[in-house]
């Protein structure tokens, strides 16, 4: 590849890689996005849901474009206890929709071309070129890009920015290996398993056995298919020894989940490292960090939220960008400004807030897997068939329940839950 010359080039065709080219390209600048895979969205994997907070400012016609699966007007939460499992289930109106990223990101591609960026795919970003300690362009296996800034939006872990001295070297401890399959069912069916109408989609979010004590697993409807996962802490599946791959089929397998995959077709394997947090810095002498390199992720299980904390970080990284571009300033301090920004947005205020649900999960761990159990045996007891009075097995059920865990303790639990979550 001879040497290119750009305005700005991005590392990484993600969500914030995207937006951050589509978001410069519709204001005339010369950008370049460079992608490792064949098309952007070959190798982007998320568990599902979509955010379309920062979409519908970009493409506020997006619905009627989109490759849009299911809307999701459905969420509940799962605890399972072999075989007891307890649910909350709500029903909302919604914006949010299920996605499947190969065929998403690949529309947004078409989009971000169309306003006048370039993509080059099958290019794996090496290094970032600097002279004089200030980012100037990028190495790729493919040959050097001079830009005046560059975008890391490499994903999760970023090596790029580990290289720059911008973020710490990785720690298992802060990262989730999430593995999800694509399970094919006719729509018909997927709408009676799931009591949904033609639009409507539904989110489902299980803890508990057989999930080991820091795990979850989901299922998310789509039009023709299920998009079916669990994640785990890398630290936890080394200390375990367990492969997350029979972690997914023991999931696929517990009694609250069976006969919602029973007899679908796996058309689709993948894996993706989710960051829980960053220790480093968002920004460098001529350099940005967006997205999951960036360790955006709203983790509380409530949420679970990262796509649109990216195109959000990637939007912000382009209008950054623009003003120094205008300024022809290119210094940390002045890039600065980017940090500050998504400090007054919604995106570090909400990886702030909720980034005590990975501590609260490492501390209670235990708490997760027995108190479901426990409460288990607990309803089981009360609503045994047995001629002894109501009143008795009551009392009966609740003086077990607290000695085995009291009051106090479970009080304290319930409190650093609503912390962390909410």
């Amino acid at each position: 590849m001879a040497e290119l010359k750009f305005d700005v080039a991005i590392a990484g065709g993600g969500l914030a890689g995207l937006t951050a080219a589509y978001a410069l390209a519709k204001k005339g600048v010369n950008v370049a996005l460079l992608e490792r895979g064949s098309y952007p969205g070959s190798k982007n994997v998320c568990g599902g849901i979509f955010y379309p907070v920062i979409l519908k400012k970009l493409i506020p016609e997006y619905r009627s474009e989109a490759p849009i699966e299911r809307l999701v007007s459905k969420r509940s939460f799962h605890l399972m206890a072999g075989e007891a499992c307890f649910s909350f289930e709500f029903s909302l109106p919604t914006e949010c929709f299920t996605v499947l990223r190969a065929k998403f990101d690949r529309w947004f591609a078409g989009k971000v071309e169309e306003a006048g960026a370039t993509i080059i795919c099958e290019t794996l970003v090496e290094d970032v070129i600097r002279r004089d300690g200030r980012a100037v362009g990028v190495k790729t296996d493919r040959g050097e890009i001079a830009s005046n800034l560059v975008i890391i939006a490499d994903g999760a872990p970023s090596l790029l920015a580990e290289k720059l001295g911008l973020r710490k070297p990785s720690k298992p401890n802060r990262f989730v290996l999430g593995v999800k399959e694509v399970i094919s069912l006719p729509e018909e069916e997927v709408e009676r398993r799931f009591n949904l109408s033609r639009e409507e989609g539904a989110a489902l979010i299980f803890y508990g056995e057989p999930l080991t004590k820091q795990a979850s697993g989901f299922i998310y409807t789509n039009r023709e298919s299920l998009s079916v996962g669990v994640a785990s802490y890398l630290h936890q599946l080394a200390r375990l020894q367990e492969n997350p791959n029979q972690l997914l089929e023991e999931f696929k397998r517990a009694k609250a989940v069976a006969p919602l995959v029973k007899g679908g077709t796996i058309k689709e394997y993948s894996a993706h490292l989710i960051p829980e947090s960053y220790e480093g810095e968002l920004y460098g002498e001529g350099v940005l960090v967006a997205g999951d390199a960036a360790g955006l992720l709203n983790s509380s299980p409530l949420f679970l939220e990262g796509t649109s904390l990216a195109m959000a970080s990637g939007l912000t990284a382009a209008e950054v960008s623009l003003e120094a571009l205008e300024r022809g300033d290119y210094s940390k301090r002045f890039l600065s400004k980017y940090e500050r920004m998504l400090n007054d947005s919604f995106v570090l205020k909400d990886v702030k807030r909720y980034r005590r649900f990975p501590e609260f999960l490492e501390k209670y761990s235990d708490m997760l897997a027995d108190y479901p159990r426990m409460f288990g045996e607990f309803l089981a007891q009360i609503y045994s068939a047995d001629e002894r009075p109501k009143e008795d097995k009551v009392k009966e059920a609740f003086a077990r329940l607290g000695g085995k865990i009291g009051l106090l303790k479970a009080l304290l639990f319930l409190l650093k839950l609503w912390r962390s979550t909410l």
